[in-house]
């Protein structure tokens, strides 16, 4: 089964418990007018840099709506939601493992670099 066939399934799922989530693409391209597509050479009109989400940033993001108890006034609230997709033979990059970990424990960017640079060197 393809990635791109897990996700599907992972957004229809989650659709149904009512979280609001989609597919991201992370990373730069280009895009524009495409004038010629064969031998594997793509010709645009126009081509423009986009920049997509940042690196390392999850295939599926979204708002999990949560409903808040008594002692917090029965409010619901929307927790982010970031899902890492990948198939048996692939690997998560260090990129996507610092996204998750930014989104988990809510380290600074910045700050874990160096705490795994010390890792590594002890």
């Amino acid at each position: 089964m393809k990635e791109s066939d897990i996700q599907n399934q992972i957004l229809i799922e989650l659709s149904k418990q009512g979280t609001v989530a989609f597919r991201i693409n992370a990373g730069s391209f280009w895009a524009g007018e495409i004038m010629s597509n064969k031998d594997n050479m793509l010709l645009l009109k126009n081509p423009r840099k986009v920049q997509g989400a940042p690196e390392g940033t999850s295939d599926i993001i979204g708002i999990t709506s949560i409903e808040i108890t008594t002692e917090m006034v029965w409010r619901r609230v929307g927790v982010f939601t970031a899902i890492e997709v990948k198939s048996p033979e692939r690997i998560r990059s260090l990129t996507r493992i610092i996204f998750l970990r930014i989104c988990v424990i809510g380290e600074r960017l910045q700050e874990w670099p160096v705490r795994r640079r010390m890792r590594l060197g002890s």
